[in-house]
């Protein structure tokens, strides 16, 4: 999904931002978080609750992430606005 923040805009894509651009410009390729295991493997979560607000010039995206692997339980709220 193609949101946008005034001039910049960004696709929203599985709770991450990517792309991010003003004009024919990319400022930024991903914005994005990771979690790691002890061997520093990145481990696979999920989304639920997402909710997202757009407007032709901001947007509001609120979701919980949660990880759930072996002794790695982990849960938070994601608030990304623009």
């Amino acid at each position: 999904m193609l949101v946008h923040a005034g001039p910049v805009q960004a696709l929203y894509d599985r709770g991450f931002l990517r792309y991010i651009q003003s004009g024919n410009h990319e400022i930024v390729r991903m914005i994005y978080f990771a979690v790691r295991d002890p061997d520093w493997q990145t481990l696979p979560g999920f989304i639920r609750n997402e909710q997202i607000q757009t407007t032709a010039d901001s947007f509001l995206i609120n979701y919980t992430y949660h990880i759930h692997q072996d002794a790695i339980q982990i849960k938070w709220r994601v608030n990304i606005t623009g």
